[in-house]
């Protein structure tokens, strides 16, 4: 039935809780049968066990060259089913932009990695590349001597001294790279990795000029220290813009602070996304991160992983004295220009499946952080000129009683009296239609634009008179 199926586009098979293919012709055939069928362009096979002869069919080999994505995991696939695929990979009519390699037998042999190195490096189709390894003295730095790929996932969980060195000579090829976009690794999950390790795959961030993602999450073996040195060197990168730090349970508030006062905080930082959950962070670094949000005019997304909604509505305890204090950065009421200078920028706080619960919970907040949802949703408005315009109407058009009767507004300057006191200015009177258009360019401003009018009508007239009075006095130059 596959063989003749020609819509069939995706084929998965799990075998994690059958028994292994003891008859290795009814194995042969049933990958032949996959072979005939050219439409297939997705093949994942899991847990695939006693299948070392997979894909030594010439037929087999036909099929996957009409592939576009092609993952394995835990799967024994022997040393003539690397050979197969290490073929596929070299051969011209490769089509394959994605290989996934997941445990299994991969590591157990350096013929396996030799073969499927030899492959990718005269390939020229793939763009994804996933190895997850079991034994970290398998070395790796020919990943990224591959001139197609431009997103790289690497696992290596065991720090053999061996494996030290590979990560290294990883770093020393990864200087000269020029097509990676997107990289995560995992290094020294189980075991302690040595600082100087970390430090040659930090340095090596220092000269690539192509990434744009870096995801070191998970890897329990950077400490506050590795995490300071790799805010320096990406306090100079202007390409990155997606950086992913989850559950890193060493690093401590020394190494939480330096993601803000060295690396958002640089002139030349150009992160939109940066991911947080899963951390440890207090007090401090929470002031710290909001307060290099003010200068900072790219970060869109800081996801925090939320605490309970009692520490996020609750006075002076948790999240709520940094919300308040966010709350000013983003939309600083204290005058007109304040308000201009905010931060338009910034659009989430915390992962999307949890915004919800962040609205419903600062909506009973009784301090001024209960609107920063709000806040942040309007920062999503593309045009930042139209975001800092809505701020500045909804914030500063007030009546002189409700200002009387609100302490929170005493002291401040209408955005009514602002442009009074404009137009009272004959010099500035010519921008008198500028302001009139931004006041009603839609409905936000109509409201004031009528009281406006009614408490100056005779503003259109002065400047009708007055340009008459310069029409006159032109002609009477003339004559």
């Amino acid at each position: 039935m596959i063989s003749k199926n020609t819509h069939l586009k995706q084929l998965k098979i799990d075998a994690q809780f059958a028994s292994p293919w003891k008859d290795i012709n009814k194995h042969r055939q049933f990958f032949d049968n996959v072979g005939l069928n050219e439409s297939i362009e997705r093949l994942v096979l899991n847990h695939i066990k006693g299948s070392s002869n997979m894909f030594y069919s010439p037929m087999c080999l036909t099929s996957l060259a009409n592939l576009h994505c092609l993952k394995f995991k835990d799967c024994e696939i022997g040393g003539d089913g690397y050979i197969a695929l290490g073929q596929l990979l070299r051969s011209s009519k490769c089509q394959i932009q994605e290989l996934h390699i997941e445990g299994g037998d991969f590591s157990t042999s350096e013929l396996n990695v030799s073969t499927v190195r030899d492959g990718l490096t005269n390939n020229t189709t793939l763009k994804k590349l996933r190895l997850v390894f079991t034994n970290q003295s398998i070395a790796i730095a020919w990943t990224c001597r591959n001139s197609s790929i431009e997103e790289l996932d690497v696992h290596a969980p065991y720090a053999t001294p061996t494996g030290l060195s590979h990560i290294s000579e990883f770093a020393n090829v990864l200087k000269t790279n020029t097509t990676l976009k997107k990289l995560k690794v995992g290094f020294g999950n189980r075991f302690s990795l040595p600082n100087i390790v970390w430090d040659a795959f930090i340095l090596s961030l220092r000269t690539n000029t192509s990434l744009m993602e870096l995801d070191l999450s998970l890897n329990e073996s950077i400490n506050s220290e590795v995490l300071t040195s790799l805010m320096n060197v990406l306090a100079n990168n202007t390409t990155l813009t997606t950086l992913r730090l989850e559950s890193l349970g060493q690093v401590t508030r020394d190494g939480w602070r330096s993601i803000a006062t060295i690396y958002i905080r640089s002139p030349t930082c150009a992160l939109e996304n940066l991911y947080l959950g899963g951390n440890r962070l207090d007090s401090t670094t929470f002031r710290e991160l909001g307060s290099a949000c003010y200068p900072n005019r790219t970060l869109k997304k800081l996801c925090l992983k939320l605490p309970s909604n009692r520490s996020l509505n609750t006075p002076r305890v948790g999240w709520n004295p940094w919300t308040n204090s966010l709350m000013r950065i983003v939309y600083n009421k204290q005058s007109i220009m304040e308000t201009y200078n905010s931060n338009h920028v910034l659009e989430t706080i915390c992962y999307p499946q949890e915004e919800d619960r962040l609205v419903s919970a600062m909506a009973s907040s009784p301090l001024m952080g209960k609107g920063l949802p709000s806040a942040l949703k309007m920062n999503r408005e593309s045009d930042k000129f139209t975001v800092a315009r809505r701020k500045i109407l909804q914030s500063h058009y007030y009546n002189q009683d409700d200002i009387k009767e609100n302490k929170e507004y005493r002291g401040y300057k209408t955005l009514m009296d602002t442009i009074l006191e404009m137009t009272n200015d004959m010099e500035r009177t010519e921008q008198l239609p500028n302001i009139m258009s931004w006041v009603g360019r839609d409905n936000d401003g109509l409201t004031l634009m009528y009281e406006l009018l009614q408490r100056a009508p005779t503003l259109c007239e002065n400047v009708g008179g007055k340009i008459h009075a310069d029409t006159s006095a032109k002609r009477m130059r003339v004559e």
